[in-house]
This record gives C-alpha cells, sequence and structure tokens, in this order.
C-alpha cells in the first residue's frame, strides 16, 4: 500500500524539481490580501451568529 502513494509522490517530486528557478520576483496581489483579510472574520461571525441562533 505504501509503495502505491510513494511512486507517484517521488515521481511528482522529481519533476518539480527539474522544473527551472523562478527568477522574477511575483507582483504583491492587493485585492486578493484585502479580500481575504476582510472576509474571514465575516465568516467566523456568522458561523458564532449560527450557533447562537441570531
Amino acid at each position: 500500500m505504501n509503495v502505491a502513494f510513494a511512486a507517484p509522490t517521488l515521481i511528482g517530486a522529481l519533476m518539480l524539481l527539474a522544473k527551472p528557478v523562478i527568477t522574477k520576483k511575483p507582483k504583491l496581489d492587493i485585492p486578493g490580501i484585502f479580500v481575504a483579510s476582510e472576509g474571514r472574520p465575516v465568516v467566523l461571525d456568522n458561523s458564532v451568529q449560527n450557533r447562537l441562533g441570531f
């Protein structure tokens, strides 16, 4: 059973290591940061309100 999981993992790891290294610095995703930082409290607040019956 372990060989069935280890073989594809090893092949995938070797394929990732063969890719060239990215030398360009990626751009900062400002809208994504805003959505992630504002969305998490909203989801948590809604889950607490649903549990308390509000």
